[in-house]
């Protein structure tokens, strides 16, 4: 009889144990999610394709600044600190919210939002798939749940296209455009 209760004693601990660890475990993802050379490494990425690429200053500074601007405004909903650049740079009409009470990895979000719009405006696109492979890969890695992974690079797709949306409604001459760049 004593050692049917040690055992069982023993199995419920051990449970009990691995459901804590489980649970200790399920949010280690936002830790680990929010080391900055994540993002640094896509925005690096991004000056190494334009100097193969050879953009001119104009274009990479718009280059620079429309997937900068995606990254931040994918971030921002999980840092409420953070204010919208909306409505501060011209043109820049609110971007798309998160879904209200579902969980997000934004810096996931906000990786996803930075490489679609850099992808988006050079030439060298494959350079940027590998990156982003490797990126998607170390995300899975941290083992957050699923459909926050899935929600959260839906999220920073939505937030990527209503930026390059609004990088089709500022003009620059042509004689600085690239061919994914809108001109006058």
């Amino acid at each position: 009889m004593i050692k049917k209760t040690l055992a069982a004693t023993s199995i419920l601990l051990w449970t009990i144990a691995a459901l804590w660890m489980s649970g200790c475990g399920s949010d280690m993802y936002k830790t680990q999610a929010e080391k900055p050379e994540i993002i640094h490494r896509g925005m690096r990425r991004i000056t190494e394709i334009m100097r193969h690429d050879i953009f001119s200053p104009p274009v990479a500074s718009r280059i620079y600044t429309y997937s900068a601007v995606a990254a931040y405004e994918a971030m921002i909903p999980g840092y409420p600190e953070h204010k919208s650049l909306a409505g501060q740079l011209n043109g820049l009409t609110e971007c798309p919210k998160p879904e209200a009470g579902k969980d997000y990895c934004y810096p996931l979000a906000s990786v996803t939002a930075l490489m679609k719009v850099g992808k988006q405006l050079i030439f060298s696109e494959s350079s940027m798939d590998d990156l982003k492979e490797d990126i998607f890969t170390e995300f899975e890695a941290m083992k957050m749940p699923r459909e926050v992974y899935d929600r959260s690079i839906a999220y920073g797709e939505a937030v990527a296209a209503h930026i390059i949306a609004w990088s089709k409604k500022t003009i620059m001459p042509k004689s600085a455009a690239s061919p994914n760049i809108p001109s006058a």
